[in-house]
């Protein structure tokens, strides 16, 4: 206030406002938290500063943040407003870390980094359960591995010999998100002794899972013949299923044509046999041979092309 000492006093005053950025209180905020799936949390963040800060969260990953369903709809957002974040029902997808961000205008705003992690068993999926190769060649087995916190693994072949890594074997483990392992075992040099059943392994303080693979021999397919024709050249199929099937429409379409064929020569036969019914002109009989060799030579081309067509769009 600005005062002059006369009759009446004359005074003016003037209002002083100190802006100061924000901070957060450690004392009044949420800390890292561990906790299991199905469960619930409610962090918190207190900040101070002039004027007072205003508090949002996010995702340090960028992804919105799972609030939950109610009912049969599902909610999510990209940021939260407030002093508070309710996480109900937690999965492993709220696994991560979260920004707690303090601003009221006045540079810097701040933010407190709160990890959120969530405990589970390992589940495994395998993306190919049956893989064929052939010997003298290499091989990758993978398996997808989703476990918290992060499992022990192991690879075995035939249930009991445990593999470690060498010039033969290489494992690898791909760690990709918080909770996502992608583990592989890559073979050289396939032998007779590796086409075999192989096991990949997870497990942690919350439980134990396996997968398992099954590594088969193509060439005891590849060199197959099928009725005098090499089907060697036959592109390999990863899958047995896949492999055997292939086979299997193979000889059936091959038996069709075949059981054709045999149809068609036996009504061939039975027509030469027929005698005839009256008695034909000497001249007629004569031209009618040599037709009756013209039609049975194009009714074998016919058949001829008709078994090669049918066959090659088999195969």
């Amino acid at each position: 206030m600005c005062q002059i000492n006369t009759e009446p006093m004359i005074s003016v005053r003037g209002f002083l406002d100190v802006l100061l950025p924000p901070t957060i209180q450690d004392n009044g905020t949420s800390s890292d938290v561990i906790l299991n799936e199905r469960s619930e949390v409610s962090l918190h963040c207190t900040a101070t500063g002039y004027p007072k800060p205003k508090i949002f969260w996010r995702r340090e990953d960028g992804k919105d943040i799972n609030l939950g369903s109610f009912g049969a709809q599902s909610y999510s957002a990209a940021k939260v407003k407030g002093n508070f974040l309710n996480l109900t029902h937690l999965t492993r997808t709220h696994m991560g870390a979260y920004l707690c961000i303090a601003s009221n205008g006045i540079p810097p705003s701040v933010s407190k980094r709160i990890m959120l992690e969530i405990n589970f068993p390992p589940q495994i999926r395998v993306p190919n359960q049956v893989i064929g190769a052939i010997p003298g060649t290499e091989v990758t087995l993978e398996c997808k591995v989703q476990a918290w916190p992060r499992p022990l693994t192991s690879w075995v072949r035939n249930e009991d010999k445990l593999l470690l890594a060498n010039t033969k074997y290489q494992l690898t483990e791909e760690l990709y998100g918080y909770y996502n392992l992608n583990m592989k075992l890559k073979i050289s040099h396939l032998q007779k002794e590796d086409f075999n059943s192989y096991k990949c392994g997870a497990k942690n303080s919350f439980g134990e899972k396996e997968g398992f693979i099954r590594l088969h021999d193509l060439s005891e397919l590849k060199n197959i013949s099928l009725h005098g024709k090499d089907i060697s050249n036959v592109p390999a199929i990863n899958s047995l299923t896949d492999q055997s099937s292939h086979l299997m429409a193979l000889n059936k379409g091959n038996i069709e044509r075949m059981g054709s064929l045999g149809g068609s020569n036996k009504l061939s036969k039975e027509k030469d046999n027929r005698k005839p019914t009256h008695q034909q002109n000497p001249v007629f009989n004569h031209s009618n041979r040599g037709y009756g060799m013209f039609m049975d030579g194009k009714l074998v081309c016919v058949l001829a092309l008709w078994v090669i067509n049918h066959w090659t769009s088999k195969v």
